[in-house]
């Protein structure tokens, strides 16, 4: 599941994390902010998982701020996870009424899932 958001009192604007549904980061960016430091940030996450690294970085501040790149990074992954869950659940719960589809909807694709077969569409917007 692919996320973004926007960054709140730090250099960097926005995050985007991408992670597979192990938990897994498999795709990670930081826009804005210094360049080097946001670039190796967003590689060095890359094949860890998205628990480990809210839990290193999560809290960590920027000279006199009380947040940083490292942290605002840490709540996109928080609220993508918890997003994962959410739709999770959808699943869980439409499971329970087998009459009607299952429509996750993405930034950039559709997941509609027919619950009386079990098959799937995937959908480009």
């Amino acid at each position: 599941m692919e996320y973004t958001r926007r960054h709140r009192g730090v250099c960097s604007r926005a995050s985007m994390v991408e992670i597979n549904e192990d938990g897994i980061i498999t795709d990670a960016k930081i826009i804005g902010g210094c360049d080097g430091n946001t670039r190796g940030l967003s590689q060095i996450v890359v094949g860890l998982p998205a628990k480990f690294v809210i839990e290193k970085w999560k809290g960590t501040p920027c000279m006199f701020k009380p947040t940083s790149c490292p942290d605002q990074f840490a709540i996109t992954i928080e609220e993508a996870l918890a997003k994962m869950e959410e739709e999770k659940a959808a699943i869980q719960a439409s499971a329970a009424n087998p009459t009607e589809s299952v429509v996750i909807e993405g930034a950039h694709s559709r997941l509609i899932i027919d619950p009386e077969t079990g098959e799937y569409t995937y959908e480009f917007k």
